[in-house]
């Protein structure tokens, strides 16, 4: 019986991750089927999950889909200009599986925009799709254009840009192309 509920909810997983990156995938086709669309000379990164408790997260991670994980490290500056708590800290490890990052955080301390959507969407919830750009400012601006609105990171600083764009329920990531 212990089994046959591993397999279940290994199953569950796998269809859950390839249900998400085959909307991911979508999402940017149908983006780049646009051509004044600013996603579309993106590249997907990765996706994030936010998390009351990340060492039970991860446990049931590592165990449904059979993958170890990165360590635990803690984020303590946030990408500036921001109006979350300067002090916050974000606890966050990855976990990797065909070139596709799994990022689980757990906001630790202070106001941030993890703790925001977790008290708003809820345990275990798709916080974020990111993405890199050669120009995070020419494709954060071409978001709000769509109604957007930025709320972390500015694209000149280092780190993250957060645009939210309803009426999806999650953030997308922008980060600079290495």
């Amino acid at each position: 019986m212990k089994k046959r509920g591993y397999r279940a909810m290994r199953m569950f997983v796998n269809a859950g991750l390839a249900v998400m990156l085959v909307g991911a995938g979508m999402v940017l086709e149908h983006v780049r089927a646009q051509s004044a669309s600013p996603l579309a000379d993106v590249k997907f990164s990765h996706i994030g999950f936010v998390t009351r408790d990340i060492d039970a997260s991860i446990k049931a991670w590592s165990s449904a889909i059979g993958m170890g994980h990165t360590p635990l490290r803690d984020v303590t500056n946030l990408p500036l200009p921001s109006r979350y708590d300067p002090k916050g800290v974000l606890r966050i490890s990855e976990i990797v599986m065909n070139g596709v990052e799994v990022h689980l955080m757990q906001p630790v301390r202070g106001t941030s925009p993890w703790r925001e959507h977790l008290d708003t969407h809820g345990e275990g919830s798709l916080h974020h799709l990111a993405f890199l750009a050669k120009d995070v400012e020419a494709v954060r601006d071409g978001l709000v254009k769509r109604g957007g609105t930025v709320t972390l990171g500015d694209g000149r600083n280092p780190g993250a840009v957060y645009v939210t764009l309803p009426p999806l329920p999650f953030v997308i990531e922008l980060n600079r192309m290495p």
